[in-house]
């Protein structure tokens, strides 16, 4: 669909980006894979999947279009479409918000979502879709970080191995 080359040092980073992803996640102990919840499992597979289809089919929308301010509002429109039936259900909650919480969401919407997405989108003319999802494999570097940090999370050999594969994948995909 998108006549993108994927050469031999893409796909070598995919398979590291996955390897990384894997240990990261993981810390090799795949026992601990069956110990949560299934439905979570597939909703994060499900969600995985649906980003992937997003970024290949929004990738020549990406290249085609000369507002992306228009794409964004477009993009903020059908994903809200999906909570409007929830709306009447939670409208007083909502309504009663305090102006903390308000400036939380505004925050959120501001620096979670509207700025990542004009970034991604803005590199997404640049660089080819395999580049852009590796990555955003920086995400789940930062993450355990933050949880090493923050939470005093034990940094291991193999997540210290897993955030190596994610680099490597990156730089293979980034001058491959």
């Amino acid at each position: 669909m998108l006549k993108e080359q994927i050469g031999r040092k893409k796909v070598i980073g995919v398979i590291f980006s996955l390897l990384g992803v894997v240990f990261l996640t993981t810390n090799l102990d795949f026992g601990s894979l069956g110990v949560g919840e299934i439905v979570g499992d597939l909703f994060v597979i499900g969600a995985g999947i649906l980003w992937a289809i997003f970024i290949v089919y929004n990738k020549p929308l990406v290249m085609e279009s000369k507002n992306m301010i228009q794409s964004m509002t477009w993009l903020l429109f059908f994903t809200l479409l999906p909570l409007l039936p929830i709306v009447p259900f939670h409208s007083e909650n909502f309504l009663s918000l305090t102006w903390e919480a308000w400036a939380a969401i505004i925050y959120t919407a501001l620096f979670c979502w509207v700025a990542p997405y004009y970034l991604w989108i803005k590199g997404l003319k640049n660089i080819s879709t395999v580049t852009s999802a590796v990555i955003l494999l920086n995400e789940i570097i930062v993450a355990v970080t933050i949880s090493i940090v923050v939470l005093g999370e034990v940094m291991t050999a193999a997540s210290g191995l897993g955030a190596i594969f994610i680099i490597l994948a990156i730089l293979l995909v980034s001058y491959g």
